[in-house]
């Protein structure tokens, strides 16, 4: 549980929300410590930890009733998400690519990790997106959900864009809920590696 919103629409503050979900059985997001402004080691400390754990992040937040918070990104975290979409390269803003370069290459920076390990780690997860795509010819994604109403899958469908072909692979009824499997093709890179392997120029 990240977040509760009371009746007035208002965020808890963490410690309350954390009460509550103790008082209802919920489980809420693993605290890792609280930190004084001048224990900025402590925190690097805490973020090496997590990026060791292969976890994503952590978010912190003010004791107060406002709404101060600060996100941060495992490097780790970041090399994975650009192994995921590597192939999918032409298709997605380029600026989800830098984002993830830049920033896993500051926390490197900041937190005093090996550049040469987090470095050949991001070589290798930005070419095995695409050695996969250049071995089928295409670009695509294999994905599954579950949906309790057909009709959540055909707005699933809506918000889909035109740039992206679903092919709908199975599609049965378990355990009350409707399992879906399906493959995305992404067309524009689909589009750029078929021509490359069919061997028209490349322009740079």
């Amino acid at each position: 549980m990240f977040d509760i919103i009371d009746a007035s629409g208002k965020f808890l503050p963490p410690l309350e929300r954390r009460n509550m979900c103790g008082k209802y059985g919920l489980l809420p997001v693993p605290l890792i410590g609280r930190f004084k402004r001048g224990e900025i080691e402590k925190v690097k400390e805490a973020a090496r930890k997590l990026d060791r754990e292969g976890k994503e992040g952590m978010v912190m937040r003010g004791l107060g009733p406002g709404r101060e918070m600060i996100k941060h990104v495992t490097p780790s975290s970041d090399i994975n998400d650009l192994r995921e979409s590597s192939s999918k390269i032409f298709d997605m803003p380029s600026g989800f690519m830098k984002q993830r370069v830049f920033r896993s290459a500051v926390s490197i920076g900041e937190l005093g990790l090996q550049g040469e390990k987090y470095g050949k780690a991001l070589g290798d997860a930005l070419y095995s997106g695409f050695v996969d795509a250049l071995a089928h010819g295409k670009v695509e994604e294999k994905l599954r959900v579950r949906v309790l109403d057909l009709k959540t899958w055909d707005r699933i469908l809506e918000g889909i864009g035109k740039e992206v072909e679903v092919r709908v692979d199975g599609k049965a009824k378990k355990g009350g809920l409707y399992e879906i499997n399906f493959t995305k093709t992404y067309k524009e890179g689909t589009k750029i590696m078929k021509r490359a392997l069919e061997g028209h120029p490349q322009e740079d």
